[in-house]
């Protein structure tokens, strides 16, 4: 099927917030009720990481229950290379919202790394602003659709205990205070 002009405005968007990266190829992910496409950006934010967004999420509508929120979303994320299932985590994350699960900042989602990477440390997913590409992740009109991002970050089963514990907030403030590499699948838990 063709791409609306809408989801080229949304293509455009991730192109340019990823740039130095060189887009390498889109990720066709399916389920069992949905397809899902990922793009991949190696190079981005860096040398030895690779940028990952939705593309096309944001034509699905965002419900909150029974309510459609105002705003469209798209899921970004990035790895080290190396963790070339990291495509599968986020389409798991947009598996979710394809569901009718609302996804917003500093909800969790369970399992969603371990459901790819069974052996590491890192079994969830925090949602966040995009913190990794500036400010080139914020909403923007994409032709008459508010289009949002919410950066997908790998958290290990303490982090996840923690945030529980206390609070969101507090877990990320530990994250950042203990040097965490948000893209780095294989770290150590900071909890």
């Amino acid at each position: 099927m063709p791409l609306s002009e809408t989801d080229k405005r949304v293509g455009m968007k991730v192109a340019d917030a990823f740039s130095p990266g060189e887009f390498a190829r889109i990720f066709e992910i399916s389920d069992d009720r949905s397809v899902v496409d990922v793009a991949e950006y190696p190079g981005s934010p860096g040398p030895g990481i690779v940028s990952y967004s939705t593309l096309g999420l944001s034509a699905s509508p965002l419900m909150d229950g029974a309510t459609e929120m105002p705003f469209r979303l798209e899921i970004c994320g990035a790895a080290d290379s190396g963790y070339d299932r990291f495509p599968h985590v986020l389409a798991t994350a947009a598996f979710e919202v394809l569901g009718g699960g609302f996804v917003y900042p500093d909800r969790i989602l369970g399992g969603a790394v371990a459901a790819h990477y069974p052996d590491l440390e890192m079994k969830h997913l925090l949602f966040m602003t995009p913190f990794l590409w500036g400010e080139g992740l914020r909403t923007f009109d994409a032709g008459g659709r508010q289009v949002a991002w919410l950066q997908a970050v790998p958290i290990s089963d303490g982090e996840l205990d923690l945030a529980l514990r206390t609070s969101v907030d507090r877990m990320t403030d530990l994250l950042q205070e203990r040097g965490a590499e948000p893209t780095d699948l294989g770290r150590p838990s900071v909890a």
